[in-house]
């Protein structure tokens, strides 16, 4: 994950690296439920593990009922349960992954890659749903502020942002 340009992350870690990072350093709610912008993110470490349920289970007699989705999330949650992170490192992974999210935002908006707009929009969800886990007050709704008014006339971008829980009246 040493990536210095903004494009060409697709045959690279980066994307499910900062997925995998997001959804470690995520302190989950009671009910275990995601936000749109860590679902997104569960979605690229899922794929990037090429996890089945079955194949995890196969031979043990166990009968899985849930989703490859839901067992990966709950294997993931336990593995998390023994990673031991101090406060500085954590500070430290988040403020390198804001860098990345606005490396990659700025290189798409430059380039004008409508395609990306989503993935962005994602990413930038799944920072602020991390930093609101971990006490930022209102750090998703600030930084989806910061990338619309930095981007002000990308009406398709602030469409993506919407979808990832973007309140429309943002000022």
């Amino acid at each position: 994950m040493k990536e210095k340009n903004a494009l060409g992350w697709s045959p690279t870690f980066m994307k499910q690296g900062m997925a995998l990072f997001l959804l470690l350093l995520y302190n989950a709610r009671d009910d275990g439920e995601l936000s749109a912008g860590l679902r997104a993110m569960l979605r690229w470490a899922f794929d990037a593990c090429k996890f089945k349920a079955e194949e995890y289970f196969r031979g043990t007699g166990v009968q899985n009922n849930t989703g490859d989705y839901d067992v990966f999330w709950k294997l993931f949650c336990k593995w998390k349960e023994n990673v031991q992170i101090s406060e500085d490192q954590k500070n430290e992974w988040l403020d390198k992954i804001d860098k990345w999210v606005e490396l990659r935002v700025k290189g798409i908006m430059d380039g004008s890659k409508r395609n990306y707009y989503g993935e962005c929009a994602s990413y930038i969800a799944a920072l602020g749903e991390v930093q609101d886990s971990v006490g930022v007050f209102c750090a998703k709704e600030r930084i989806m502020e910061r990338y619309k008014n930095e981007y002000s006339r990308r009406r398709a971008f602030h469409q993506e942002l919407r979808g990832y829980g973007m309140k429309k009246n943002l000022q």
